[in-house]
């Protein structure tokens, strides 16, 4: 029972769990009130707590426009999170259909952890035509987004204390993943058109050198590698292959290429293919997912396929070891049986793209109206403006944010020079930011001057 030796039962105490617990157990209200005394930074790792100050920014943009939408309605223009608007292809949907109405037995099952067997087929036999090069279901591990498989990789291949080089501008979770592999994260930035520097690439390897980490599109600029990039990339890293075969004979290691390729389908240009990853160098891991191509993102459903010059059932029962361990287990039984059948039927994948292309040239134009200087990405959905002269990316946030415009800064992407908006929303949205961004364009220009 209560007794004058627990807690009084004040609002405050009332509302922590403890409560319920001295009210049962009886023990003295000082024990009690040390407990809940104990602050967050005691329960939480030093580690965990230093990550929550690098927290994705994207993230809390996001989750303040929503905040913000709750007063200010649709006069808010959030273009901070890649999170798509534009339908899946209506093969997909079908294929929901489809799958509901006559779901296979084992639908909500557990499935292998490596995935279902004739998704993988199916995703080798894409990955072949869009790679021209002969990829086995073998080689295709299915994962829970392309996040996961990135986690999934880097657990497989990385040693302690190993070095991964990551071209930037770059997503900025990926240098989280390394670090949480206890590694080093080596940042090289790019050329000013946003082509790989081939040549800060060599500089920065080293015998510590693991992984070079490619986000091909990239995530922020839309930018595409080419070809030639491509292959001097390879001739780089087979040249330190050769050298380390010289030098430490018993266990030679190369450097992987490990290329993220989410938007890979979102490719304004049919015209010139994206160059194979697999084409150019054989020691490469590709994931990919359906998340941005196929606007699924909450659907968690992507892919590790690996260069098939090193596929062995070694690596493949590690891949699948490192999926368990790392709690993913497998990814959503049913979504991998409709993308299953999706892929068997067949999909048109032009009325995406459209979409896509029409947000793309539409909101490129306003930030040139505006007087921003602003590429015009290959790929993606994002846009990626130089900051007007004389504010950092982040007063220019804000000053859009005043506007009910949100952005993100390039500092989360490495590089202060720019803000990226994701285009991938509705056109109203995109229409409505117009004489937005050119207010807020405005303003920075008279502050600088």
């Amino acid at each position: 029972m209560w007794d004058e030796q627990c807690l009084d039962g004040t609002e405050k105490e009332k509302s922590h769990p403890l409560y319920f617990f001295s009210y049962h157990f009886p023990l003295p209200a000082s024990f009690f009130r040390f407990i809940m005394s104990l602050s967050l930074v005691s329960i939480v790792s030093q580690t965990t707590l230093a990550e929550l100050g690098r927290a994705s920014n994207t993230r809390k943009i996001f989750e303040e426009s929503n905040q913000r939408r709750q007063t200010h309605g649709s006069d808010v223009c959030d273009f901070s999170l890649g999170n798509s608007v534009v339908s899946p292809p209506q093969a997909f949907r079908e294929a929901l259909q489809q799958i509901s109405l006559d779901p296979p037995s084992n639908v909500h099952s557990y499935l292998p952890t490596t995935g279902l067997p004739q998704l993988r087929e199916n995703i080798a036999k894409c990955l072949t035509k869009w790679h021209n090069v002969e990829i086995s279901k073998d080689c295709v591990l299915m994962a829970c987004g392309a996040s996961a498989a990135i986690n999934i990789v880097l657990h497989t291949i990385l040693p302690a204390d190993s070095e991964v080089i990551i071209p930037t501008p770059c997503f900025g979770e990926y240098i989280r993943y390394v670090e949480n592999m206890r590694c080093k994260v080596v940042l090289v930035p790019c050329l000013p058109n946003y082509e790989l520097d081939v040549e800060a690439i060599r500089a920065a390897i080293n015998d510590k050198t693991r992984v070079i980490l490619l986000n091909n599109p990239n995530n922020p600029t839309g930018k595409v590698y080419s070809q030639k990039t491509l292959v001097d990339l390879s001739k780089v890293l087979m040249d330190v292959f050769e050298h380390r075969k010289e030098t430490t004979p018993d266990n030679p290691s190369p450097v992987f290429l490990l290329s993220d390729e989410i938007y890979r389908l979102i490719h304004y240009d049919q015209s010139t293919p994206i160059f194979s990853t697999f084409a150019a160098y054989p020691y490469s891991f590709l994931v990919s997912s359906f998340a941005k191509d196929f606007a699924l993102p909450g659907e968690r459903i992507g892919y590790i396929c690996i260069s098939p010059a090193l596929v062995d059932q070694c690596l493949i029962d590690a891949l699948s070891s490192s999926t368990r361990v790392l709690g993913y287990v497998g990814c959503p039984s049913m979504m991998q049986h409709v993308l299953c059948k999706c892929l068997e039927n067949g999909f048109d994948y032009a009325p995406v793209l459209a979409e896509y292309r029409k947000r793309r040239d539409r909101l490129h134009a306003i930030l040139l109206d505006a007087g921003l200087q602003c590429p015009l990405p290959e790929a993606a959905v994002y846009l990626f403006p130089k900051v007007p002269e004389g504010v950092t990316d982040k007063e220019f946030a804000d000053l859009l944010r005043a506007q009910n415009v949100f952005v993100v800064p390039g500092s989360s992407f490495l590089d202060p020079t720019s803000v990226r908006l994701a285009f991938c929303v509705d056109m109203d949205v995109i229409e409505k930011s117009a004489p937005k961004i050119k207010l807020a364009t405005q303003q920075a220009r008279a502050h600088h001057n």
